[in-house]
């Protein structure tokens, strides 16, 4: 089965989300979500419709050095489940 990941470092865009998941999940593909906590809390209505939800933490932007770490784990989360497609709303918040 094809798998894709929806990536939204910010608290907003969630508007889009429920669209793109949809049109993913009748062309075939298991969704992960990555987001943020806030637009975790607004999202509830959907969220049942991915395989993965993998929650963002505000705080992680404060330290390079954990956003670091949080960037290559969440890259090595990708491989691991081997996701072939990534959206992406929006670069790393710097």
């Amino acid at each position: 089965m094809k798998k894709a990941a929806i990536i939204e470092f910010n608290e907003y865009h969630d508007e889009c989300l429920y669209s793109q998941i949809s049109f993913l999940k009748k062309s075939g593909y298991l969704v992960t979500l990555i987001i943020s906590h806030k637009i975790f809390e607004r999202a509830k209505e959907y969220l049942h419709l991915t395989e993965n939800i993998v929650i963002y933490e505000n705080t992680i932007e404060k330290n390079i050095l954990k956003k670091l770490l949080w960037i290559f784990s969440t890259a090595k989360f990708i491989k691991k489940e081997k996701v072939k497609t990534v959206i992406q709303y929006r670069k790393f918040p710097v």
